[in-house]
């Protein structure tokens, strides 16, 4: 067995004693120390080592000690990355994060079993009656909401793990991936929206929107696009994009579709940058998925956009069928119909400046210029031929809807929808297109009648009932009459049941208006002549000069009719301006009033509230210092534990309650002395009696490790002494084979000291003797030149003075 699973193995066995005895900590802090112990070769790949793996994730995942797991993760990345063994990686993190999966699985199992169990209790049923849950069920729901906060924060951990690498990309979108589906399945929105957040700063470092933190990451992006790399990531990136954007549209979250629709923009974009692209299979289920999306959100233009582009991808696809591609043409058709058409009648308003903006953004999130519309959509059907590939039902239906001018396009259209409704997968579509159909025959209808009984409409309708009008179309109508931007006014007239609609024919719209009153004036005049005539053969005929003068007559008369008409609504549209810039005056003057009243209560309320909350600060410092007075009490006298409570009570009452506690804990502490004795005294002795087997497992295995490691000491001392005399007897006999040079080089060279030293005392000896003749020749011519001054007569001279001042005897001094 190799060693690297020995070492692993014992620290697996020693974790596994200490989870019997119930030390977790103690188990989980055995395994840390792994790290510290082991070399490098420790961490070569092995079953001992993936067991230590599973074990560690285990305990740590069980005690939410999430910087064991960082510590863990990181030694193992940076060990990996040393043994050029990153791809073993991945097993690792998985671990992790299976741990983690099964602990929330488990805390929502329980949660689920809780909510769903009766209260036996009294208290228990009261709970559940306020609250509408058990006990026990919030006592799980606390314990899964920290189990949320672990498993997220695992997450965060084993991504940051991961981190930027071109050969764990794969593995990191599936991490995502899995964190996405997890938080779609618990309708947990914070958390999902935490992830995409750290998804986003992925993806903006792989786009070069940010700059990477790390001079590392650079070759990361030339092996995410190498070809070894390249097909499984990207199809991981797509994955994780069609898993967030469909968790985003279940959790609300649609802000972070936009965004999510920005990120996979960016990513082809930079993709086709560098000579790469999205296969097609992909892309067509990304638009799959964002027309989903898109009739969920309501947002039909954009939906059937990206329905058009599903369809002219699966053309281009050579694996689908013919049935599958009439089938995708046919939705297409039928997403279009379902754009209302645009309104005619401008508005200006802040909401709808947010709502166009809105739609500039979801343009730019699909590539397209400017938002989709009914008349562009259309266009984009003619000229990818999509008409023609789309199925016959469909193609008629798109011929009485797409410009409907009659009133029986609803009955025209019902025998068509009950066709289509019979398959799969258009029962929305269907239901939209019903919706515009109901909205278009209003505007119909509006332009032909003043008002229709409601159940005269519901047979134009035709869609639904009579009876259903009031849950099915009333909405609808409701709709349009609240609809700004709607150009027909219509509204339910519940007295005689029926739907009215503005006139069509007022002095308002002069062009038939007045052509209208002369049709009836001029008809009026020709009856009158033909009845004359008829009526009696003597009466003279009216001669045809005399009719045209009393035509031009009329016609004046409705011209002058017509101006005067003009003037009247010139002049009431002046009125109306003035009223509406006196009403404005005065709703500007009133609010002013209603400004100033407000300040003044807002005033008075706010000195009322500083009253309050000086009373409330002096009351607050009251049992501010009453409550240091009890914690210093509790300092004090040791054990004392006096509620905090008492601090609210007024300055009298408390000094009496602190007194009364505080005696009363003094009384007790008297009493319990010698019962406390006994009870330490036998506490021990348990604790010894319970100490004493674990001390001899202790003591044995330390026994057993000391002889282990005397025993390999000894060993090894005995390998060294061998190595270290079998070194020295080759040197010994290395050496044998200098010894006769030796010796001559040593006689040879005492030979020559012994020569060099006589030869330099010879010298030494000769110099001193040529000194001491010198010498003695100096001595000689001495004593000659003192000869002659010696033979002649000595005069004796007088005594000489001390010099210098030398002291002389008194003796010998002069008088």
């Amino acid at each position: 067995m190799p060693a690297e699973q020995v070492t692993a193995q014992s620290f697996i066995k020693n974790a596994e004693a200490r989870i019997e005895a119930g030390r977790k900590q103690d188990a989980l802090r055995e395994l840390h120390t792994f790290f510290a112990r082991s070399s490098r070769a420790t961490f070569e790949w092995s079953p001992a080592i993936d067991e230590f793996i599973k074990l560690h994730a285990k305990l740590s995942i069980e005690l939410r000690d999430d910087k064991c797991v960082w510590d863990a993760m990181s030694k193992f990345r940076i060990k990996f990355q040393q043994l050029h063994t990153l791809d073993k990686f991945p097993a690792v993190v998985g671990a992790y994060m299976g741990e983690a999966q099964r602990m929330l699985e488990a805390a929502r199992s329980r949660a689920a079993a809780a909510s769903s169990k009766p209260s036996r209790t009294i208290i228990g049923q009261a709970v559940r009656h306020m609250t509408g849950a058990s006990l026990e069920a919030l006592a799980e729901e606390r314990s899964l909401e920290a189990s949320f906060s672990l498993y997220h924060t695992v997450m965060m951990k084993c991504l940051k793990a991961i981190g930027m690498d071109g050969t764990l990309e794969r593995f990191f979108q599936f991490a995502m991936e899995k964190a996405f589906s997890t938080y779609r399945a618990a309708q947990r929105p914070r958390e999902f929206m935490g992830m995409c957040k750290v998804l986003k700063d992925h993806t903006d470092i792989l786009t070069n929107v940010a700059p990477p933190t790390d001079s590392r990451l650079a070759d990361h992006k030339t092996l995410l696009l190498s070809d070894k790399y390249f097909a499984d990531n990207v199809q991981a990136i797509m994955r994780t994009k069609h898993t967030q954007l469909l968790a985003a549209a279940e959790l609300g979250c649609w802000d972070h579709v936009e965004r999510a629709m920005l990120e996979v923009v960016a990513i082809m974009t930079e993709f086709r940058r560098n000579g790469r692209a999205v296969p097609l299979q992909l892309q067509m289920q990304y638009m799959h998925d964002l027309k989903t999306i898109c009739y969920r959100s309501k947002q039909h233009a954009f939906g059937a956009h990206a329905a058009v582009r599903y369809a002219v991808q699966t053309r281009l696809d050579t694996e689908k069928s013919a049935e599958e591609r009439t089938a995708a043409a046919t939705q297409a058709v039928l997403a279009v119909l379902c754009v209302e058409p645009a309104s005619r009648k401008a508005t200006v308003s802040i909401a709808h400046d947010q709502v166009k903006e809105k739609q500039n953004q979801l343009a730019k999130a699909f590539s397209v210029p400017t938002p989709p519309t009914r008349l562009s959509l259309t266009a984009d059907l003619q000229r990818y031929s999509l008409l023609e590939s789309a199925d016959a039902d469909a193609r008629e239906l798109f011929a009485c809807l797409n410009n409907p001018q009659s009133v029986s396009v609803c009955q025209q259209a019902a025998p068509l929808l009950d066709k289509l409704a019979a398959r799969e997968g258009l029962e929305s579509l269907l239901a939209q297109i019903k919706d515009i159909a109901i909205r278009s025959l209003l505007s119909v209808v509006s332009s032909c009648f003043s008002h229709v009984s409601i159940k005269h409409f519901m047979t134009l309708v035709a869609f639904f009932p009579a009876e259903d009008f009031a849950t099915k179309v009333e909405p609808i109508i409701v709709d349009v009459a609240a609809d700004a931007n709607s150009t027909t006014s219509v509204a339910i007239d519940d007295a005689t049941a029926s739907v009215r609609f503005d006139s069509t024919a007022s002095l308002g719209n002069r062009a038939v208006g007045v052509e209208s009153e002369f049709s009836q004036r001029l008809s009026a005049a020709v009856h009158n002549c033909f009845a004359a005539a008829s009526a009696s053969s003597k009466s003279k005929p009216v001669a045809p000069r005399t009719l045209a003068e009393r035509i031009e007559k009329e016609r004046t008369r409705v011209s002058m009719r017509a101006k005067l008409c003009d003037q009247r609504i010139d002049k009431q549209q002046e009125r109306e301006k003035l009223a509406k810039e006196r009403e404005v005056q005065r709703k500007a003057e009133d609010l002013e009033r209603r400004q100033r009243r407000e300040e003044e209560r807002n005033e008075k309320r706010r000195e009322a509230e500083l009253r309050k909350v000086a009373k409330q600060v002096a009351a607050q410092e009251a049992v501010e210092r009453r409550r240091w007075v009890i914690k210093q009490c509790m300092l004090k006298h040791k054990g004392f534990a006096a509620p905090l409570d008492i601090a609210t009570l007024p300055q009298e009452e408390f000094a009496e309650a602190l007194s009364s506690k505080l005696l009363e804990f003094r009384r007790k502490q008297e009493m319990t002395k010698e019962s406390d004795t006994t009870s330490m005294d036998f506490f021990e002795r348990a604790c010894r009696e319970e100490e004493i087997p674990l001390r001899q497992a202790h003591e044995e295995e330390v026994a057993a490790a000391n002889a282990r490691k005397f025993e390999e000491r000894r060993e090894n001392r005995r390998k060294q002494h061998r190595e270290d005399w079998e070194r020295a007897l080759a040197t010994k006999n290395r050496l044998a084979k200098f010894e006769e040079h030796r010796y001559k080089y040593e006689s040879d060279l005492g030979a020559a000291i012994q020569r060099v030293t006589k030869l330099s005392k010879r010298d030494k000896e000769a110099a001193d003797l040529d000194a001491f003749k010198e010498a003695r020749a100096k001595m000689a011519a001495k004593a000659e030149d003192a000869a002659p001054a010696a033979a002649a007569p000595k005069e004796e001279a007088a005594p000489a003075k001390p010099a210098g001042g030398a002291w002389v005897p008194k003796s010998k001094r002069a008088a």
